[in-house]
């Protein structure tokens, strides 16, 4: 009997997290992929040949993307796993391979030099000090929006995430109840 019981717990736990993934749409999928990409959605979507603003308008809309659109984002990362965008089952990557880090721009901020002539050219240095001081505050710039960004994707998924486990939890606590009244069912 408590086998029996114990498998139903199982069979409705398994049900419960096909139920809380089934829940999470496409755009949320792409939403993740970016924050993993450590990217904007700007960037995205220019990358993808996505018209601009449409992920921003789907999630805010509730709206899924065009099949087409999937396809665009599907043709432009080979290692992404179909399956998962698509259903939300297996891992975001295909099997063996791997996702590019995305930190590149990071790098690139961190590696910057600032490039000077010697003093008897002051007019050239000064230009080329502040084109350099320029390339350098428009990818600080643009690594503050990519963190604002994910910032605010990180709060989104951690607002999903506890709604699934208050459901996860109430879940347990019928199953647990389902338990004991069989229990004591069974000792009577």
């Amino acid at each position: 009997m408590i086998w029996i019981i114990a498998n139903i717990i199982y069979i409705f736990a398994e049900f419960t997290l096909i139920l809380c993934i089934m829940e999470q749409r496409i755009i949320d999928r792409v939403m993740e992929l970016i924050f993993r990409l450590r990217t904007t959605a700007q960037k995205f979507e220019r990358d993808c040949g996505i018209p601009p603003g449409q992920l921003s308008v789907a999630k805010r809309d509730g709206r899924e993307l065009s099949m087409s659109q999937v396809r665009k984002i599907e043709l432009r990362y080979d290692w992404l796993n179909k399956e998962w965008l698509e259903s939300g089952i297996g891992n975001m990557t295909v099997e063996g391979k791997c996702m590019p880090t995305g930190l590149e721009s990071l790098a690139r901020l961190s590696s910057a030099k600032i490039e000077t002539k010697p003093k008897h050219d002051s007019a050239e240095t000064t230009v080329s000090s502040h084109t350099t001081r320029q390339e350098t505050s428009s990818e600080s710039s643009s690594v503050i929006k990519s963190l604002t960004e994910t910032n605010q994707m990180l709060v989104t998924t951690i607002n999903a995430l506890t709604n699934s486990n208050a459901r996860l939890t109430e879940a347990l606590a019928i199953a647990m109840q389902s338990v004991a009244s069989a229990n004591s069912g069974h000792k009577q």
